[in-house]
């Protein structure tokens, strides 16, 4: 579904008080309420961040990358890494080749064992138990 909320796409933030705001209330409400399932809102730009995910919600808000060198790169980079922060991945990692890196110059795509294991007792992550 696409959904367009022309008062929010230059209006967003990623800072704690933005919690208190007319667009995450909005964003809230509106989020995909099954399955297990991350929302992705896009918008143009940002206050302090290309992308964000609050604790505890079911979204994550990634700005567009204009004027990246490799704008559809550079935004998929940003979602796999706000999706870790809602599996509960809070921390960021110095290794360039880590999804959750804060560093440039790296492929971006690879987790640690520790990772993995977090990732899966995330709320995202249901078990699948094949009977014989």
């Amino acid at each position: 579904e696409f959904v367009e909320k022309p008062e929010f796409l230059n209006s967003t933030g990623c800072d704690f008080g933005n919690m208190f705001t007319k667009f995450f209330k909005w964003m809230s409400w509106n989020t995909c309420r099954c399955c297990n399932t991350v929302t992705v809102y896009i918008v143009n730009n940002m206050t302090n961040a290309s992308g964000c995910a609050f604790p505890g919600t079911d979204f994550i808000i990634v700005a567009r990358a204009n004027g990246r060198p490799d704008p559809v790169s550079f935004m998929g980079n940003i979602m796999v890494q706000e999706t870790g922060h809602l599996c509960d991945l809070w921390d960021h990692s110095s290794d360039p080749n880590n999804v959750m890196t804060d560093q440039p110059g790296g492929t971006s795509d690879q987790v640690t064992e520790h990772q993995c294991c977090i990732i899966r007792t995330s709320r995202f992550v249901s078990a699948c138990i094949k009977r014989h």
